[in-house]
């Protein structure tokens, strides 16, 4: 009998929603060696095959590493201080490849291996990544997990206290369920002002400035990238593969460009553009697909809505799809009819 669980921990009312069925082990063999000291010598002369010369990152760069369904497939994502790292897939040494480079916005470097179908091992820095499974059984939804500072709101979380912004909560929790697929409902950035003077707090928390000023002080959007979700959020990173959709936190008036560079399930173009819109696109598993609208802009630049763009889409996928099928996009609220429903 499947078992449900629904959480609210953070901003906005994030759902946390684990399914659970039998799940699978596999056993390792141990073969003794015959000769110990070739094996010590072996072991010593192996990082020079295995890292020649420094030209990957050391343990101490990496940022945050995931894995994620992507357009073309499942990819291996880091977020480094440096150079691009190494990846071990089934035992095999990979030189990730740079997806963003350094700027002054951000600046960390992306790196990115994609994950042949059917891989069992992937390995970073020694440690384990989650590998996508044909079959997803446990299965987390979750979403609305950033920190939130908002002087619109007249909002300011404590970032630092995990009881009043308990992301680092639901986080381990997701890894202790140990699902098979992380499906994330979007708006992974909420640091949006600073935080006000004498609020302890939130004292020297990072943020994004939409619109500066002529001669102000930009700190640097990696900063709260990594503060609200690349490094609370490792928990979740290891837990499951991620299947990431982009929430209205992540339109190109806010977080957009980060959500491009970071975490879009298309190739990066590199040049810090940002679209209103994307396409949607289809994850198929063995018995059930997953399809991903973008619907976090609902007005072109024009002004028009966006509704006949998406009624075209979905008739679209209504040709693709051939399963069982979710149609994973993020709720947006229409405000005029909540409050019409209010005043009767």
């Amino acid at each position: 009998m499947p078992q449900f669980w629904v959480v609210f921990p953070v901003a906005e009312w994030p759902l946390f929603t684990l399914f659970t069925a039998l799940g699978q082990s596999e056993g390792a063999h141990l073969m003794r060696p015959n000769f110990p000291r070739s094996l010590i010598l072996l072991a010593a002369l192996l990082p020079l095959f295995t890292n020649p010369l420094r030209a990957y990152a050391t343990d101490t760069d990496v940022i945050a590493k995931w894995v994620q369904y992507t357009v073309d497939g499942v990819e291996a994502r880091a977020v480094v201080k440096d150079r691009c790292p190494a990846i071990r897939i089934d035992g095999r040494s990979v030189g990730m490849v740079e997806r963003a480079a350094p700027t002054e916005e951000h600046l960390n470097t992306v790196c990115t291996a994609k994950l042949p179908r059917g891989v069992r091992s992937v390995r970073l820095n020694g440690e384990h990544l989650p590998v996508p499974v044909e079959q997803p059984k446990r299965i987390v939804v979750m979403g609305d997990t950033g920190c939130r500072l908002s002087k619109k709101h007249g909002l300011y979380q404590s970032c630092d206290n995990d009881s009043l912004w308990p992301f680092a909560q639901v986080a381990r929790s997701v890894e202790a369920a140990a699902p098979d697929l992380i499906l994330y409902t979007g708006d992974y950035i909420y640091r949006e002002s600073p935080c006000l003077d004498g609020d302890v707090g939130c004292k020297e928390s990072p943020y994004i400035i939409y619109d500066p000023k002529d001669g102000e002080d930009v700190p640097a959007r990696s900063h709260t990238w990594e503060a609200d979700w690349l490094l609370p959020g490792q928990p979740v990173h290891r837990a499951a593969p991620l299947l990431l959709i982009r929430g209205n936190h992540e339109v190109c008036k806010r977080a957009g460009k980060g959500w491009f560079r970071y975490l879009d399930a298309r190739p990066y173009s590199g040049d810090g553009d940002c679209e209103d819109a994307t396409d949607p696109w289809v994850v198929t598993f063995r018995s059930m697909q997953i399809a991903v609208m973008d619907v976090t802009s609902t007005k072109d630049e024009h002004g028009n809505s966006r509704a006949p763009q998406f009624a075209a889409q979905l008739r679209q996928l209504d040709s693709e799809l051939y399963k069982p099928a979710w149609i994973a996009s993020p709720i947006l609220r229409v405000r005029g009819r909540r409050r019409a429903q209010q005043r009767r």
